[in-house]
């Protein structure tokens, strides 16, 4: 699919923000391992959803393949409750992000019930906290590299609300197995991810946008994109909000001189994110410098050009919140992958006036 998009002058009326992808996945697997009932209200409909409700129906089920197709959190929550003679059948995005360091933990927990797993990716350390307290044994993980913290916050959130205990000390996470949840009935709050681009739109672009479905959630990493447009640095440190990449290296090409840091795991997302905003940014006329860990982004005139969504999400958003704002007409290649999140996402905003 190909998106083509015209400079946009002006952008008003209303946009209803679908709920959490983040809390929905974490909702609909303690639902699954909790005793009792419970519901949750405004889930995203979104093919990450949609593959967590399969993973977690087929392992309720007791199949033998559990198809999580490109779904990371449904495949990493998955892995540490499988039986051994299940088998997680990704999605080919999926297969391609790592996993060796989960499975090393869940072996090192099942034999000495103890375990260090690196921290640069939180769903590692998510999936074991939500998994261990079932377990019929104690267990110790140490987290080296601690990242994205909002996210573990979050999980640990969950957990409680379920009724689980853990105790942290250090970056050390004490789990005591034999431990049950119990169903709740909640009401997902809107996704400040999907949200990102309607508000980085909201400030560059005249008009006048309402974002309904947002509530401040300090549990989601993405809600501090508002504070930092209103006070734009000169350094952004990505660690705790990896996904925000894309858009804020958009925004910073409006800005000022711009270093995004701290960012690696964003190469181990749906795409290598860094390569691939630097790679469009630049074919739009952007002066940007790329690094290992992020980019720097100079203020810059923006110019049509053919780029690559690289079928990533929030690549595609990204470019074309960077389309409305250049002169001339973009065009998106590889645009397909909004429906993993966001399938409404093209009607919501060419609704608003996206020239789209």
């Amino acid at each position: 699919m190909e998106l083509k998009i015209k400079k946009t002058n002006n952008l008003s009326g209303t946009v209803k923000i679908p709920g959490s992808k983040s809390h929905a996945i974490r909702g609909i697997f303690l639902q699954m391992l909790a005793e009792g009932e419970g519901q949750l209200t405004n889930l995203p409909d979104s093919e990450d959803i949609q593959n967590a409700q399969k993973t977690c129906q087929a392992i309720k089920n007791g199949d033998l393949q559990i198809p999580a197709g490109n779904s990371g959190l449904a495949a990493r929550f998955a892995l540490p409750l499988l039986e051994p003679q299940q088998k997680l059948v990704c999605g080919e995005q999926m297969q391609a992000r790592p996993m060796q360091p989960l499975i090393k933990a869940i072996k090192e927990l099942e034999e000495k019930h103890e375990t260090e797993v690196d921290g640069k990716i939180s769903q590692y350390l998510s999936a074991l906290l939500i998994a261990q307290p079932l377990k019929p044994y104690d267990s110790i993980i140490t987290v080296k590299n601690p990242n994205e913290r909002p996210y573990i916050n979050m999980t640990l959130a969950w957990i409680r609300d379920f009724g689980g205990e853990i105790q942290e000390q250090n970056n050390t996470f004490h789990i005591k197995g034999g431990q049950k949840y119990t169903a709740k009935s909640k009401d997902i709050p809107g996704d400040w991810s999907s949200a990102a681009v309607f508000i980085a739109a909201n400030a560059l672009i005249p008009g006048e946008i309402q974002i309904e479905g947002l509530t401040k959630d300090p549990l989601q990493a993405d809600s501090i994109l508002p504070e930092l447009i209103e006070n734009w640095p000169q350094e952004i440190d990505c660690s705790k909000c990896p996904d925000l990449l894309p858009i804020l290296a958009v925004i910073a090409t409006q800005k000022k001189l711009t270093r995004l840091k701290n960012a690696t795991h964003s190469r181990i997302k749906e795409s290598d994110r860094i390569t691939a905003m630097a790679e469009a940014l630049q074919k739009m006329g952007a002066k940007i410098e790329e690094h290992e860990d992020g980019l720097t982004i100079q203020k810059s005139e923006l110019s049509g050009a053919e780029v690559d969504g690289k079928k990533d999400h929030r690549i595609i958003m990204a470019l074309t919140l960077a389309g409305m704002l250049a002169e001339g007409q973009t065009t998106i290649k590889n645009a397909e992958g909004l429906a993993k999140t966001y399938p409404n996402f093209i009607e919501s905003i060419r609704k608003i006036g996206a020239n789209i």
